[in-house]
């Protein structure tokens, strides 16, 4: 898995508010999903990843970029 993004890295990336990724992210509202969200106890977690964040808005990879060479 690639190197994590933290949720206010991802928000402003997006163009969104904090509370909007949280919300797209647990009712799995993103076309393409930018993470992963599991629920301890009654506190939700968000794990974002940079290659999936990517994917979402269209930005390649560069291990897609080495692979194209």
């Amino acid at each position: 898995m690639s190197e994590r993004v933290p949720l206010a890295e991802a928000a402003r990336i997006l163009g969104m508010s904090q509370q909007g990724v949280r919300e797209h992210m647990k009712r799995d509202l993103f076309p393409v999903p930018i993470g992963y969200v599991t629920k301890v106890d009654k506190r939700y977690q968000y794990h974002i990843y940079r290659d999936m964040l990517n994917r979402h808005i269209g930005k390649e990879s560069e291990a897609e970029t080495e692979a194209g060479e």
